[in-house]
């Protein structure tokens, strides 16, 4: 199981945008947890972030390849990944991956130590 950790530098002024991906992934919730298992992701979740009057994403997310996830989403048709491709490209001015120092889960074969 890959465990993946981002926080996003957001664009100056996109919080009202952000609401909008936010709301649009929630309202096409089923179609957007039918791609999460298409790509073998069991968790993605996202929180929004302000420090020093800059605005973040830190995204998390468990799937059992990361690497696969991502090559899923390259040669996705999902409405909802072509929104969330959009929204990145409209939103993000960039990210950096969070080091991982462990991961604890409950689940059978989901924990991960760095």
């Amino acid at each position: 199981m890959d465990v993946s950790c981002v926080i996003v530098e957001l664009k100056p002024d996109s919080i009202g945008r952000v609401k909008e991906w936010a709301k649009f992934i929630l309202d096409n919730r089923e179609e957007a947890l039918s791609t999460l298992e298409n790509e073998g992701v069991t968790i993605e979740s996202f929180f929004l972030l302000t420090i020093e009057s800059k605005d973040y994403l830190v995204g998390y997310m468990r799937a059992k390849s990361m690497e696969y996830a991502h090559e899923v989403v390259k040669h996705s048709l999902s409405q909802v990944d072509a929104y969330h491709q959009q929204f990145k490209k409209d939103t993000w001015i960039g990210g950096i991956r969070a080091e991982l120092m462990f991961d604890l889960s409950r689940l059978k074969n989901e924990s991960n130590f760095a």
